[in-house]
């Protein structure tokens, strides 16, 4: 059970991490330009899609190397077989995925196509990182979240250094392309390195019981996965295919400033799902665990990224009032909430992951897709982005809140305490277009004060270590 000192190390170290993805956004847009930084953001969103997919087939296997029903056979020798398996069949699958993402993300600058280039960046790395997160999976399941942590920290920082120095050296993007798949080759022997001791030489096992058990397991996570990314991502299609490429590059340099929010949320798998999971198989006394740590955790949550919601609209209101940011305040505001809530939804998702409503949260997840995509679809207009934003991500709050509640056989009551709290920002957002700039600066200021005490009571009332006993 990771201790508060080891938490604060990893969220220190992991925060590093998104502050070189961070720097990266001025020094790629300074050196390319807003098409530049397009391309490169459709290198960010399906490499972003791939780490999620890894990280929810990477879940599976922990908690099937956490398991006793394998007790019969080697289990880290079995996942080792099963990422040589996935390793070949996307090797085997590369021209069709390039292909395919290929017409969904075009990538043009000046009459330039790029896309076979930006793909193959995409998909060559990530199958070029299998055996790092093989690796990650073995260094979780032992509790080595240090390990883990530096590991992350090297690769975000390798990243850093090879895209910024093809930026500022090589002065083409297709050179940066190339770089990236270069650099995982140092990934790999740092991992390797530092990760020695988790890692037992042997035969890798092909146990079929094993992959289709996992498979079985992993599937409907994957799928839901796969469309909660795609609820984030769709706007990015829709801005890209409807407007052009640097329309797209400047919603994403708002968008990829604020979603560095979600950093937090991104070792929720590391020592979050794993103590959810034991719980889970520990039926009544472990259910009734959950239902202690479930109420305070997902409040302190609705706290503070409503907190963070609200510092970007004053941040992100000043700039614009005073010509400083030449974009539309509605448009804005919408993805800045829409974020933020979708960063409280990351956590409600171990959750749901963890209590086993996968397969309803699946079908949920697709009904809100298909009636997001529906909206762009058929209307028209940037400010459209913004409002789909909030609109699919506040739905899918509520959706995972019940199912949970559903799971744990608690009651699901609306319009007490974080859903309070989201429709107020909800009616923040709407007001932004009626009442006077300074009132609505006031207000948020209040907001904001209000807020801060919340979160100081209720840390006061539900002692900081306790939220960290999972």
């Amino acid at each position: 059970m990771p201790s508060i000192k080891k938490i604060f190390f990893m969220y220190g170290v992991n925060g590093a991490g998104f502050l070189f993805a961070l720097a990266l956004i001025p020094i790629v847009t300074l050196s390319f330009g807003v098409e530049g930084y397009g391309a490169y953001s459709v290198y960010v969103i399906l490499s972003s899609f791939l780490v999620f997919l890894d990280s929810t087939i990477s879940r599976v296997f922990v908690a099937e190397l956490l398991s006793d029903k394998w007790s019969e056979c080697n289990v880290p020798k079995c996942i080792e077989g099963a990422y040589i398996c996935i390793f070949l069949c996307l090797l085997l699958l590369l021209p069709f995925l390039v292909y395919l993402f290929g017409m969904v993300f075009p990538v043009v600058i000046s009459s330039r196509d790029l896309t076979v280039v930006v793909l193959l960046a995409v998909f060559l790395e990530y199958i070029f990182s299998l055996p790092i997160s093989y690796l990650q999976v073995l260094n979780v399941a032992n509790k080595k979240h240090e390990c883990y942590s530096i590991v992350q920290f090297f690769s975000n920082f390798s990243r850093f250094l090879f895209v910024a120095f093809g930026a500022a050296f090589l002065g083409d993007i297709f050179y940066v392309f190339v770089l990236i798949i270069v650099r995982k080759a140092i990934d790999i022997a740092f991992c390797f390195r530092y990760s020695r001791g988790v890692y037992k030489l042997g035969v890798p096992s092909f146990n079929v019981v094993f992959f289709r058990t996992s498979f079985s397991s992993f599937r409907p996570l994957v799928a839901t996965v796969s469309l909660q990314v795609l609820l984030t991502e769709m706007f990015s299609i829709y801005l890209n295919k409807v407007y052009g490429t640097e329309i797209f590059g400047r919603y994403r340099l708002i968008y990829d400033l604020v979603n560095k929010i979600w950093f937090i949320s991104t070792l929720y798998p590391v020592f979050v799902f794993p103590r959810l999971c034991e719980l889970w198989r520990e039926k009544t006394a472990g259910v009734k665990k959950l239902v202690e740590i479930y109420s305070p955790v997902v409040l302190i949550s609705a706290y503070f990224y409503s907190f963070f919601c609200l510092t970007v609209f004053l941040l992100l209101s000043v700039l614009i009032y005073s010509k400083y940011l030449d974009v539309s305040l509605y448009y804005v505001f919408g993805v800045v909430f829409g974020v933020s809530v979708s960063a409280h939804n990351k956590l409600l998702f171990e959750f749901a992951q963890a209590t086993g409503g996968a397969v309803k949260l699946f079908r949920a997840t697709f009904v809100i897709v298909v009636f997001s995509g529906l909206l762009l679809y058929f209307f028209r207009g940037v400010w459209l982005v913004g409002f789909v934003w909030v609109a699919s991500q506040f739905t899918l709050m509520l959706v995972l809140e019940w199912l949970i509640a559903k799971q744990l056989n608690v009651i699901f009551v609306v319009g007490i305490n974080r859903y309070l709290l989201f429709s107020l920002l909800a009616a923040l957002y709407v007001m932004v277009y009626f009442i006077h700039v300074f009132f609505y600066f006031s207000l948020i200021i209040i907001c904001l004060t209000v807020i801060l005490l919340l979160i100081i009571r209720q840390l006061r009332v539900v002692k900081y270590a306790n939220l960290f006993k999972f």
